[in-house]
């Protein structure tokens, strides 16, 4: 196998990894169990209800936190690391356009950007502005 190919499945298997922990972190406990209820119809006999119940949303940040897969106690340094290193890795460049893994990679960075914003609202300003090389 040559080496363009080997690199080429192991970015692919790290967006497919990433694609996969994404969509895992935007659901609640209660609402993979509702899921897995809901597959896995109730035995004759039992009683229930079709009302279900309406399923309580995460916290943004505590969202955020899962998608860039850092520990809510992260400082603004730690937070821009995980959003570079994500952002690095998941190049929209790295992909032919039109294919699967592509369109993954559009949701995954979109995902990403929403979960920096979320948490750099909370950073200190003169911090972040540092951190980013931004000038007044």
């Amino acid at each position: 196998m040559s080496e363009g190919k080997r690199a080429w499945n192991i970015v692919r298997g790290y967006v497919n990894r990433e694609w996969d922990r994404m969509n895992g972190a935007e659901m609640s406990p209660a609402e993979r169990e509702l899921l897995e209820s809901l597959d896995n119809p109730a035995p004759a006999g039992s009683t229930m209800k079709n009302d279900l119940p309406t399923i309580p949303r995460e916290n943004p940040k505590e969202l955020a936190l899962k998608v860039l897969g850092i520990p809510a106690e992260s400082n603004f340094a730690e937070v821009k690391k995980a959003y570079d290193k994500l952002v690095k890795r998941c190049g929209e460049a790295k992909f032919e356009p039109g294919t699967p893994e592509a369109t993954q990679v559009v949701a995954i960075k979109k995902r990403v950007d929403w979960a920096y914003q979320i948490l750099s609202a909370d950073a200190d300003p003169t911090e972040k502005r540092f951190r980013t090389l931004e000038l007044d």
